[in-house]
């Protein structure tokens, strides 16, 4: 049971909502959706510039005021959100991409495989300007 009950007055445990206790939520505020839940319903309150049923969808033309205000540029697809545990602007890079502001290559991408226990690792190419793939063998 989520449900302690104290004289006349029921209280949910944490994360469980409604009149029995029977529908959780847990808040998110990460890079992939954004949400609080409703304190009664447990229902699902989308962050500004989030959307859908569960807050995964991210309106691409809306930047938060703190993002604004810091200029906080971010590279290669990446976009800028203020987490509520924070409440710093932090960039959320693309899939593929990495750094304070998305501006370096993650780990391989699924269409490189290094073969015998080789490690891939990104790679700057200085005169075309741009990111590739390099295997390093494994030692023996």
């Amino acid at each position: 049971m989520n449900e302690l009950n104290i004289g006349l007055m029921s209280y949910c445990q944490v994360t469980y909502y409604g009149k029995q206790c029977s529908i959780r939520c847990i808040s998110n505020d990460d890079c992939t959706s954004s949400y609080a839940c409703d304190k009664i319903t447990g229902a699902k309150t989308c962050s500004p510039g989030w959307y859908g049923v569960e807050c995964t969808f991210r309106n691409a033309s809306y930047i938060q005021p703190s993002c604004v205000s810091t200029a906080l540029t971010c590279d290669n697809g990446g976009f800028c959100q203020v987490f509520n545990n924070t409440n710093q602007p932090t960039c959320c890079c693309s899939p593929g991409f990495t750094g304070l502001n998305c501006q370096y290559l993650s780990t391989c991408t699924m269409n490189v495989t290094c073969l015998n226990g080789g490690l891939c690792n990104p790679a700057y190419d200085t005169l075309s300007r741009s990111y590739y793939y390099v295997c390093s063998c494994a030692t023996g």
